[in-house]
């Protein structure tokens, strides 16, 4: 693994990573936040250094006068970037696991995720899976652990359509909605990208995520720590990775100004990342409606009920609420727009 990097990702995962970190008895160990990463950046873009490989071929008395970082800050890369050797055991531990990792150095990084998500996207992620799923036409699927029978089968018929249409489910990988759309693909046989919050390490020894791995299936891509324990933080601050990772995004059900669901539907109406659409029909939870008058297309059960209507034109034609059978169904702009 450690070859196959280049030397500006592995100065990115030095020091915004915690692999190989004690962090216990020194502060100044801490990995750069996104945000401390993209000051730095900015700041060897503007400088000779112009990249982070640059870093290893340098001292502090160049980092002082060419990015001009105080004292604590310059003796904080330095001991960030000086743990390489055991980083390195660490990847290669990893790699063993099926566990690699990509940076915004890498041909392998997310290319939606830089254009759509941006400087708020992390500089590196670890992946187990199907990268190629990247590539295809991606919808995701999000809604509350809490679901009822309605939103359970609304969940499933739209996921089989999916399927059939050959759309990449991205979810979660959360109890209710996601797991259940993720589960329902997987078994249709269809394709999902999880974008796990936590525990990688743990997901990836389950036999049914081994064999849809194996089968080229599923593709798990995270931000933190293969390691990591769930925290509400990191549930909350992977909503722009779902969202950034696909083409369009089904709320399912959403409590209203409340919860996970809700926090990332609004934060995706508020960048505009991708096209959102919100399940309509009787007795939906109140958070639906209020995102479908805050701007989110409704999409009820009938549609999905209508074999003639192409669901992938429906999507792609994200200006409109009412779906027209005859507008949706013509085969050519439906070929047109295959990935």
């Amino acid at each position: 693994m450690m070859n196959s990097l280049t030397k500006d990702s592995l100065a990115i995962i030095l020091i915004c990573s915690d692999i190989g970190l004690n962090m216990k008895n020194d502060d100044s160990l801490k990995p750069y936040t996104v945000s401390q990463w993209n000051k730095l950046f900015k700041r060897l873009e503007q400088s000779s250094l112009k990249k982070p490989g640059a870093l290893f071929s340098s001292d502090e008395q160049v980092w002082s006068k060419e990015l001009n970082l105080p004292k604590d800050e310059i003796l904080r890369l330095k001991k960030l970037l000086a743990r390489a050797g055991q980083v390195g055991i660490e990847i290669e531990q990893l790699q063993s696991q099926g566990i690699n990792i990509t940076t915004w150095a890498e041909e392998t990084y997310p290319k939606r995720l830089k254009e759509v998500v941006k400087e708020k996207s992390s500089p590196m992620f670890y992946y187990c899976g199907n990268l190629d799923l990247l590539k295809t036409k991606t919808v995701a699927i999000v809604g509350s652990r809490n679901i009822d029978e309605n939103g359970l089968n609304y969940t499933k018929k739209f996921v089989t359509r999916c399927v059939k249409e050959e759309l990449t489910i991205v979810s979660g990988g959360a109890k209710g909605v996601d797991i259940i759309a993720q589960e329902t693909a997987l078994t249709s046989g269809g394709s999902v990208i999880s974008v796990l919050s936590d525990s990688l390490s743990k997901k990836i020894k389950q036999k049914k995520v081994r064999e849809a791995i194996i089968n080229g299936k599923l593709l798990l891509f995270s931000a933190v720590s293969p390691k990591a324990y769930f925290t509400v933080y990191n549930a909350m601050n992977r909503n722009k990775y779902i969202y950034g990772l696909s083409n369009f995004a089904l709320v399912v059900s959403s409590d209203e100004n409340k919860g996970g669901t809700w926090a990332g539907a609004l934060e995706n109406i508020k960048n505009k990342w991708v096209p959102l659409f919100v399940r309509q029909g009787k007795d939906v939870p109140k958070g639906n409606q209020k995102l479908i008058n805050m701007g989110a297309k409704p999409l009820n059960e009938e549609v999905l009920d209508n074999k003639n209507i192409h669901l992938l034109n429906l999507l792609n034609d994200s200006t409109s609420s009412i779906p027209d059978k005859q507008k949706y169904s013509q085969p050519g702009l439906f070929n047109s727009l295959r990935p």
